[in-house]
């Protein structure tokens, strides 16, 4: 293809081999620097450095091959426009929106941000003028400096909270919110300095329209085209060539040529000094943690029952709203349903939680408002049921951090999520994304938390209504523990309500004399107050089931659960806090040793395997434990 030539000394094969190094040293050090909270920023700058005079550029072989004046000449230009881009594509999805009613603290952030630094800087400036090099003492380069230096970029403060997953937590909306202002500001005052200047100082004001008015309709067809993937791939680069330019070791007190190093090395020192900061200093969840505990053991009966229930797609209503007109409402015994409809952050640079607003007639409805819709109508034909949807747009590693906030605003007492696995009968389909964000509303949920297992309540999307149930035979299996306690709760109410036909299958392992603890104890109260509440009750059985071992208890669940529409379980096993050992150990020992999904527990996760998968449904109920920070961790 090149004639016997050497394939470097030819733009396009230098050019791809350049991106390619770069972005594979990125890759391979983002592994490493990661693990101590640092952003990506850092990781492409030090990138840069390595491949710099400094280190590995010190071979003049290595420097002539492959970053030659000749051969950085297009890397150059490539990664400017890509800078170009991302401030582009950030302008886009900037909401200006936050600047209406900006908060207290908010702008209180914002004043403080921009000014202390420059109340600083400038008279430790000024104070040592004399000392300083001839090339700055007469010029007002450091005093620009500070100054754009106090006003931090609202781009690189959004993508670094991004990379922390804080864009969705308090400190993310008031950081957002508080660079924005500043970021706005300065821009607007930049923009009519600039175009002043340019009026004044063009010799033809039509020539320059047209250089402007080009270079905006090149930035809008590249940027709406190539976003993603132009600035994925190229804007690693252009921060590695800032590192690449990057000579600690000519650093001279006096030299000119330092000025760009000190500056491009106090960023990366800054920036790696702050990130770990943060995230050592600021625990998102621990408002959460200190939260009133909430469970729906502890609550009076007839109480108001909260509940927060969580979509990621329409298919998610049809089996909510089917469970949750079997779990009964009354006057005397009311529902307050928040409905969240949670969805990925696409073409926003800031994460959204929002009430949904009622959107007029229209013949394209969005997502969110068929939800919406369907929820609306069960509102009106079950009794004494209030909805209040939400919206919440966010990437899906921070997103629980919205269910979370949501549900302590709301003082909601259960956490519906549904399960992230899926089937229509002929295939299913799992999300790895929303498993993990389930698992992390487990950890850190100020309440209890349920998930869903849907192997076909209601069929179909969230147009379906609640009418009909088809609920009207539910298991409860009881093998003890605060997540069994939490279950034998919902599904009393359940009982109560009389929609449903509840059995409560007690296991007790043969031969137990009991160990006398606490939750024993409890365990047989809930249980003697069950029996008692509905004795008179035809729609309310109760039974119990000896068995020997785990092997035992998987033999009647199997034999038993088919006979159901939806079976209830406490989470319980595994590592989750809620674990007792005795008896309720033993009634589970050796079914946890192929356990495919932890977050449902023992029962929960031997249900949802493909032997029970066309069978029934089951909702996995997890008590909100004492620390929440113990809860199971997040995938």
């Amino acid at each position: 293809m090149f004639l016997g030539d050497q394939p470097l000394r030819f733009a396009l094969p230098l050019f791809l081999v350049q991106v390619s190094l770069i972005l594979l040293l990125s890759a391979a050090a983002h592994l490493l620097v990661r693990r101590l909270a640092q952003s990506r920023f850092v990781t492409h700058m030090l990138v840069g450095i390595l491949l710099g005079p400094t280190f590995l550029g010190r071979c003049d072989a290595f420097r002539a091959v492959l970053f030659s004046e000749r051969g950085t000449y297009i890397l150059e230009s490539v990664s400017l426009v890509a800078l170009i881009l991302f401030l582009f594509s950030m302008g886009v999805k900037t909401d200006l929106g936050l600047l209406r009613r900006p908060s207290g603290r908010a702008l209180a952030v914002a004043l403080t941000g921009a000014l202390v630094p420059l109340a600083v800087t400038l008279p430790v400036f000024h104070a040592l003028r004399p000392s300083l090099p001839d090339d700055l003492r007469g010029t007002s380069l450091v005093s620009e400096l500070a100054v754009r230096l106090s006003l931090s970029s609202f781009p690189v403060i959004a993508d670094a909270l991004s990379d922390l997953d804080l864009l969705n937590t308090d400190l993310g909306r008031i950081a957002l919110t508080a660079f924005l202002i500043t970021d706005v500001v300065s821009w607007f005052i930049r923009a009519c300095s600039a175009a002043f200047i340019l009026v004044t100082e063009a010799t033809s004001p039509a020539f320059t329209a047209k250089i402007l008015a080009s270079f905006v309709g090149f930035v809008l067809f590249v940027g709406l085209r190539l976003d993603s993937f132009f600035i994925a791939l190229f804007l690693p680069v252009y921060m590695a060539l800032s590192g690449y330019r990057t000579d600690p070791g000519e650093l001279r007190l006096g030299a000119t040529a330092e000025h760009y190093s000190v500056l491009t090395l106090s960023m990366v020192l800054i920036t790696a000094v702050s990130t770990p900061l943060i995230s050592l200093l600021y625990d998102p969840a621990g408002q959460f943690a200190r939260a009133k505990r909430r469970t729906l053991e502890e609550q009076q009966d007839g109480g108001d029952l909260r509940v927060l229930a969580c979509l990621y797609t329409e298919d998610h209503a049809a089996p909510l709203i089917d469970l949750l007109d079997a779990s009964g409402s009354s006057r005397e015994a009311p529902v307050s349903l928040v409905v969240l409809h949670l969805t990925e952050l696409v073409g926003r640079a800031v994460s959204v939680l929002k009430p949904h607003r009622h959107r007029k007639a229209t013949s394209n409805p969005s997502p969110s408002d068929r939800i919406v819709n369907a929820f609306r109508y069960f509102e009106q034909q079950a009794a004494a049921v209030t909805v209040s949807p939400y919206v919440a747009q966010a990437p899906y590693s921070s997103m629980h951090h919205d269910v979370c906030s949501l549900a302590h605003g709301r003082k909601a007492t259960l956490v519906l999520l549904p399960f992230h696995k899926s089937s229509d009968g002929a295939r299913s389909t799992a999300n790895a994304a929303v498993r993990a964000a389930n698992r992390a509303v487990l950890q850190y949920a100020p309440c209890s938390v349920a998930i869903l297992v849907d192997h076909g309540l209601a069929a179909g999307s969230a147009c379906a209504t609640a009418a009909g149930s088809l609920l009207q035979r539910v298991a409860l299996y009881f093998l003890g523990g605060a997540d069994d306690r939490e279950a034998l709760a919902y599904a009393s109410r359940m009982a109560e309500a009389g929609a449903v036909s509840l059995t409560v299958v007690r296991f007790k392992l043969r031969n137990w004399v009991g160990m006398g603890g606490r939750d024993e104890a409890r365990d047989e109260e809930v249980l003697q107050d069950f029996w008692t509440r509905h004795r008179d009750n035809d729609r309310a059985v109760y039974v119990e089931k000896t068995v020997e071992d785990g092997e035992g208890t998987a033999s009647v669940v199997r034999s038993m659960s088919e006979k159901f529409d939806l079976l209830v379980v406490g989470r319980r096993g595994g590592d989750g806090p809620s674990s007792t050992e005795g008896s309720s150990a033993a009634l589970t020992s050796g079914l946890s040793e192929w356990s495919e999904f932890p977050e449902l527990g023992v029962l929960g996760d031997m249900l949802a395997s493909a032997e029970f998968a066309s069978k029934v449904s089951i909702l996995v109920i997890q008590q909100q434990p004492p620390n929440t920070n113990n809860a199971v961790a997040p995938a």
